[in-house]
């Protein structure tokens, strides 16, 4: 029997949210359903706001959400969907929209994967309002079609997508933690090499006696092959001081990161925010960059900002021309650090960002390693005040130490970690990019199966 093409309300209480912002309780039991934790049919709560029970009754006044329910985003993003599952105690965030299925007509797993589906996608972006942010309207919302086939045919395709995507997210996650082993060796990699634990010798890799025998591990984005590394050690070690860096070299010199800086900065520098607002302005286009942390990630291959001449020239003290650290210093990736490489343009520092420059005793490329290492973000979170959210000042990042080796030792270093780092960038790239492809099979089987392009019987298969 061919499918029925039913509006949305007429197979489902569709209930919306409050216009409001809930109060967050991070003591709080239930959860804040928002647009940004609502992704490939999923909700995430890990990452939900939390809510105290008053609020939670005050928000589900008109319908308490049930295991079995949709919330789907009608703004930022349009049509991410989640379904509720059992034991699950919450509430809408703004720009969502609860939908609750009637079980007689409509299987709820069918109708979120039919809501997920890139067909669905494609209609709810040709219904969608406006040119900034693209915004579905309740009422074509609750118009929606939905292809509704027998209960029994819904069942059977929910069945059949429920195990196929369930093998699609096992290859996910598993590539997902190899790509984290990466990360993790990458990050181990870097620290051990600027605090000396390992050394560089001809090119090769020479680690400390007291490191066990690691082995540094290739892959090729084939297979895995496993590099022993040396056991040469420095000749003398002495106690940094600093739990987090150990032991250093006997040459080696560990001192307050103060003492090598030339210039500590930061966008307030420049004047007060009010005074900022009267003078700076953001642009598409203009005159010169405005460097975010966003920025250098991507290699300033994004869109970015700008601002004007007159902007430019007021923001003096924060001129950047390359070769400068950048250090995040207010919220999430408070602590990120970042150089600014060579450049052939006008830019500026953007706000909530650190800009240091250091005198010749430090390659840049050598304090942007240890600066990113785990033993300096260590010093750094132990620093961090973390009332709204996490927060440095200068005289935090003034107070860290560092390990000072001597200069041509830090080319060794530089040189090394350069290579060493860039090939386990790429390993990382070709797993991520492995990842986006089952992401994508995962998009077009969903898609394939609920539009019928894909026939799936009564058992399942």
């Amino acid at each position: 029997m061919k499918a029925q093409e039913i509006a949305l309300e007429k197979i489902s209480n569709i209930i919306d949210c409050e216009y409001k912002t809930a109060p967050s309780d991070e003591n709080g039991e239930y959860y804040l359903v928002g647009t940004s934790i609502l992704r490939d049919g999923k909700i995430n709560l890990e990452d939900a706001n939390r809510v105290s029970y008053s609020t939670y009754r005050e928000w589900t006044q008109r319908r308490v959400p049930q295991a079995g329910d949709i919330i789907i985003s009608r703004e930022a993003p349009v049509g991410e969907a989640g379904l509720i599952k059992e034991g699950c105690k919450v509430c809408l965030g703004q720009r969502t929209v609860l939908i609750q299925p009637k079980k007689k007509i409509v299987d709820n797993l069918y109708l979120l994967y039919f809501l997920i589906s890139l067909y669905t996608k494609d209609q709810f972006s040709v219904l969608s309002t406006g040119s900034v942010v693209p915004r579905l309207n309740l009422k074509d919302l609750r118009s929606f079609r939905v292809a509704v086939p027998h209960l029994s045919e819904q069942e059977a395709i929910a069945t059949y997508l429920d195990t196929k995507t369930a093998q699609i997210d096992r290859k996910i996650d598993l590539l997902t933690q190899k790509a984290q082993r990466y990360e993790e060796l990458k990050r181990s990699l870097i620290n051990e090499t600027v605090t000396g634990k390992r050394r560089i010798d001809n090119g090769e890799l020479i680690i400390d006696k007291k490191i066990d025998n690691r082995k540094l591990i290739i892959d090729n984005g084939e297979g895995e092959k496993n590099c022993q590394l040396s056991t040469v050690n420095y000749p003398l070690y002495k106690d940094s001081g600093i739990e987090w860096i150990g032991e250093i070299p006997q040459h080696w010199e560990c001192s307050l990161i103060k003492r090598f800086l030339c210039a500590l900065t930061d966008y307030t520098a420049n004047g007060s925010f009010a005074v900022l607002a009267e003078n700076v302005s953001y642009q598409e286009s203009g005159y010169a960059r405005l460097v975010r942390l966003t920025d250098l990630r991507q290699g300033f291959n994004n869109s970015g900002l700008f601002v004007s001449e007159n902007a430019y020239n007021f923001l003096s003290k924060t001129k950047i021309r390359g070769g400068e650290i950048l250090i995040a210093n207010v919220g999430a990736y408070t602590g990120l650090v970042q150089l600014v490489p060579n450049i052939d343009f006008k830019a500026t520092l953007g706000p909530n960002m650190f800009l240091a420059v250091f005198d010749n005793k430090l390659l840049h490329k050598f304090i942007s390693y240890q600066l990113g290492s785990s033993s300096c973000f260590q010093q750094l979170r132990v620093q961090m005040t973390t009332t709204a959210q996490p927060k440095l000042n200068k005289d935090n990042f003034r107070s860290i130490s560092i390990v000072i080796p001597p200069i041509d030792e830090q080319r060794k270093i530089v040189d090394y970690l350069d290579a060493k780092t860039s090939q386990i960038d790429q390993i990382i790239q070709t797993i991520k990019s492995s990842i986006e492809k089952q992401k994508e099979l995962r998009k077009t089987l969903i898609n394939d199966v609920v539009t019928g392009k894909i026939k799936v019987i009564d058992n399942g298969e």
